[in-house]
């Protein structure tokens, strides 16, 4: 596993899964899910998934179309 190619991979890791499930476990509290059954709690992940890309995709639109005002 301490080989060249095993490092380089590991290294491109962090760019690419690593900061979503970071920013799942800190903001939206993944790791702190308190429910009976699997698929509750499959549920509830899912859900906090669809949120967050949610609020990546709408962070985009923004970032394109500096024209939107939502303050009246």
């Amino acid at each position: 596993m301490n080989t060249e190619k095993y490092q380089k991979e590991y290294k491109q890791r962090g760019h690419t899964s690593e900061p979503p499930n970071g920013t799942l476990k800190e903001q939206y509290d993944i790791n702190k899910i308190i429910s009976r059954t699997t698929e509750d709690k499959e549920n509830k992940v899912t859900l906090k998934t669809v949120a967050y890309n949610l609020r990546v995709i709408f962070n985009k639109i923004l970032k394109a179309d500096e024209t939107i005002n939502f303050k009246n």
